[in-house]
């Protein structure tokens, strides 16, 4: 078994247009995503008769008590159990960042288990087929998936998801990008997040403009600037500490953008360079909140076996 195992990033929504409930129940949104090469890490570790999980980590307490049912490491395993047949084995987490943080944290563990599986199956799936299955995890389930895969371009993966979640597909091409995430130690209900904003719906326009090719840093500062988070304003009211964090972010010096992602109740900036999302993570750390810092990830094309056309 590989030991080492995959890097399960933090997802970040540079813009998360989210529009009214359909009458499935679902939101239609629009966002670009960017992963920060900071986050879990899931291995395999031996055959066993049943799928396992073993958790370490800071933030390995925040799965106690989580029925399999709701494990979505356990869940993505069942889905490629079912449709690959790979056999049972073991896995390992190691717990970096907070659950219930508006990062993609559990979703991005169950899109890693999916890679992991699908390396020894006897026939894996293809990236499209792996990127259907994982809509089975939630809406972030596939742009999760797609960031872990390889793009052919050089550059830093920027991903776009639409619809509600299901179509994904490669946003523009960026220039190395650094951020800093914070996040005040609260865990935000997505649940009641998504029930303030339907409260309180004013719709804007769904659809984001991606531009052109991304020269600069500049022109992703640019862009978070150009549009929303349509759920930041329902997650500031049930916790309001999200908008000083915001603030105290954007003050940071060489941070060009400061916004919620997702649900919250993690911020993220985006900096000139790493030597300013450090700087920003030890001021963050330094009062309490939990911070990580890094350049946005970049997939390993070794890290999987297969296609790597997730279009």
């Amino acid at each position: 078994m590989d030991q080492r195992g995959i890097a399960a990033p933090a997802k970040v929504n540079l813009a998360l247009h989210v529009g009214a409930v359909q009458s499935d129940g679902y939101h239609p949104i629009d966002s670009l995503c960017v992963f920060l090469d900071a986050g879990d890490r899931l291995s395999l570790t031996e055959p066993a008769d049943r799928f396992t999980l073993s958790v370490d980590g800071p933030f390995g307490g925040d799965l106690a008590g989580l029925p399999p049912a709701q494990n979505l490491i356990l869940k993505a395993a069942a889905l490629m159990a079912h449709a690959t047949g790979t056999p049972p084995v073991g896995f390992h987490l190691h717990k970096a960042v907070p659950a219930a943080s508006g990062i993609g944290g559990g979703t991005s563990n169950g899109a890693a288990a999916m890679v992991l599986l699908n390396n020894m199956a006897p026939r894996p799936l293809s990236d499209r087929a792996l990127c259907q299955l994982a809509l089975g995890l939630g809406a972030d389930g596939p742009v999760c998936l797609a960031g872990l895969l390889p793009r052919r371009q050089g550059g830093t993966p920027l991903w776009r998801a639409q619809g509600i979640g299901e179509r994904v597909s490669p946003g523009p091409v960026a220039p190395p990008l650094y951020l800093c995430l914070a996040n005040p130690g609260i865990a935000v209900p997505t649940g009641a997040v998504f029930a303030r904003f339907d409260a309180s719906l004013s719709p804007g326009n769904l659809e984001i403009d991606l531009g052109p090719r991304w020269h600069r840093g500049q022109e992703g500062d640019d862009f978070v600037h150009r549009h929303r988070n349509d759920l930041r304003a329902p997650a500031v009211h049930l916790v309001p500490q999200i908008g000083v964090v915001e603030a105290a972010m954007a003050a940071r010096p060489g941070c060009g953008a400061a916004r919620m992602s997702g649900s919250g109740a993690t911020v993220f900036g985006l900096f000139a360079d790493a030597q300013a999302a450090r700087r920003a993570q030890a001021w963050f750390a330094g009062r309490g909140d939990w911070a990580v810092a890094g350049p946005a990830f970049v997939p390993n094309p070794a890290a999987k076996r297969g296609d790597s056309n997730a279009e």
